[in-house]
């Protein structure tokens, strides 16, 4: 087992590198949701049906 000190910094640094993954995926998710609004305004823009895959059903 490691000493508590150790523990501590792993710890300190799984939680550091925890948050700046969610704050990516918090960003990530809005500029789609963005890109999204985006398409749905371009005129005469293609949209899957539930027939078609998509690269997110696979």
């Amino acid at each position: 087992m490691f000493p508590a000190t150790l523990q501590f910094v792993i710890a300190m640094i799984a939680c550091a590198i925890n948050e700046r993954m969610q704050r990516k995926l918090d960003f990530t998710q809005e500029e789609v949701r963005v890109l999204k609004e985006i398409l749905v305004a371009v005129p005469g823009h293609w949209r899957p049906t539930d027939q078609e895959p998509t690269r997110l059903d696979e």
